[in-house]
């Protein structure tokens, strides 16, 4: 489904409702992030106030993962702070408003807390990561939270490629 169609299908399925929430999964390098800026930039274009969150915001620090000898495995399942995540996507499906969110900082290579927030307005959230679908705990217990899930697999030469 291209960035237009899902946006047009989003505002069919979010109509009535206080909150939708689209969760874009796929490998690092699958374009998650690109697939997931352009809807929101066609969704502000229709006026439907919306935010990105990133699963990257919960990479835990790069001394603790040292410390758990972790550190070259960084972006595996288990250097996620997935507890924390977890946490996050079940006030923001009970609508809370005023929810703090971490983004993580690609050239300091780190989280930063607080860096952004959700509030009632925000409609639809885009919530994007690596993890999003797979089928093992605690990750499965995030299903209940999407309405609607994309799974981008650009297959392994562009991968490879990026």
């Amino acid at each position: 489904m291209n960035p237009k169609a899902l946006r047009d299908y989003v505002i069919k399925h979010s109509e009535g409702r206080k909150r939708y929430i689209v969760a874009i999964a796929g490998p690092p390098g699958a374009g998650k992030t690109t697939f997931a800026t352009s809807l929101l930039s066609l969704l502000a274009e229709k006026s439907i106030q919306s935010k990105i969150i990133s699963m990257d915001g919960f990479h835990l620090d790069n001394t603790i993962l040292a410390e758990r000898n972790l550190l070259d495995r960084k972006g595996a399942p288990e250097t996620f702070d997935t507890s924390g995540f977890i946490h996050l996507m079940n006030r923001l499906t009970s609508f809370e408003n005023n929810v703090a969110i971490p983004v993580f900082d690609r050239k300091k290579d780190l989280s930063i807390a607080g860096s952004s927030i959700i509030t009632t307005k925000d409609k639809v959230l885009i919530v994007e990561g690596n993890y999003l679908l797979i089928e093992e705990e605690p990750w499965v217990e995030l299903k209940k939270s999407w309405d609607h899930t994309i799974f981008i697999n650009p297959g392994i030469d562009t991968l490879e490629n990026r």
